[in-house]
Parts: structure tokens; C-alpha cells; sequence
């Protein structure tokens, strides 16, 4: 062990086991308003997709994506970003008690998707997050 360094202590298995519930706790409130969300856009077909993750700039970030292009430019035109930013923020403050910073939307299309990274929904979430990093870094 260096000197100065802090001794290793185990997590408790107490510890351990609550950090464990009140991660699965978390994950269901979240995976709830996600189902709301697509409950209240999705069924209509608005929506095509859509994906809420936890994050380390914001506390949220909301991914959506429309089946075209045009689909997701009328979403940024016509109001409907800021009824679902507005759905999307009542069901997330209660988990997360942060005053700024709360929610990122993302806004796209599955024809953007086709197009620029072979249908993979992994490769576009991932392009975007090292974009993001790359501009935190320069």
C-alpha cells in the first residue's frame, strides 16, 4: 500500500445490498416514464423511437427519433418538443432533486439512423456521446 494512501475498507454487505436495491428502484421509476412517454407519443405513431439514460452533463437525456426527417423537423416547428420536454420533466424531478440541468432532449430520425449509421442505434448513441466529449476536451 502507498504511504498516505487510505486503508481498503469493503462495503458492508448491508451497504452493499441497500446501494443495490436503491439502484433497481431507480431504474424502474425510470423505465416507468419512459413507458408513459411512449404511452402518450408513441402509440399515435409520432414517435419511432425512443430512449432515456442517465447522464453525467445533465441528469437525463432524452433520445427521440421520428420514423423521417420531416417528421422530426415538424416536432422541433410545431410545439410538440416542448409538450414532451414538458411530460418528460413533471415524471423525472422527482428523481433527481437538481434545479438546472435536468433534461437533455435529442432529437432525430430512424431515416438518419438508416443513412448515416446502417440502421445501428448503438453507433448513433455512441457517435453523439463522443462528439460530446470531444467538444468538453477542446
Amino acid at each position: 500500500m502507498k504511504s498516505g494512501s487510505p486503508p481498503y475498507r469493503p462495503v458492508p454487505p448491508e451497504e452493499a445490498r441497500k446501494a443495490a436495491e436503491d439502484a433497481a428502484n431507480e431504474d424502474a421509476k425510470l423505465e416507468a416514464a419512459a413507458a408513459a412517454f411512449l404511452g402518450a407519443f408513441g402509440e399515435s405513431g409520432r414517435v419511432y423511437e425512443f430512449t432515456l439514460l442517465p447522464q453525467i452533463d445533465v441528469a437525463f437525456r432524452a433520445y427521440i427519433f421520428f420514423e423521417s426527417d420531416a417528421e422530426a423537423q415538424a416536432c422541433r416547428t410545431s410545439g410538440l418538443l416542448e409538450r414532451m420536454r414538458t411530460f418528460l420533466t413533471a415524471r423525472l424531478t422527482p428523481l433527481d432533486d437538481q434545479e438546472e440541468d435536468l433534461l437533455a432532449l435529442e432529437i432525430d430520425s430512424h431515416a438518419n439512423v438508416v443513412r448515416a449509421f446502417d440502421g445501428s442505434y448503438f453507433l448513433r448513441l455512441r457517435s453523439k456521446e463522443v462528439q460530446e466529449q470531444g467538444k468538453r476536451t477542446l
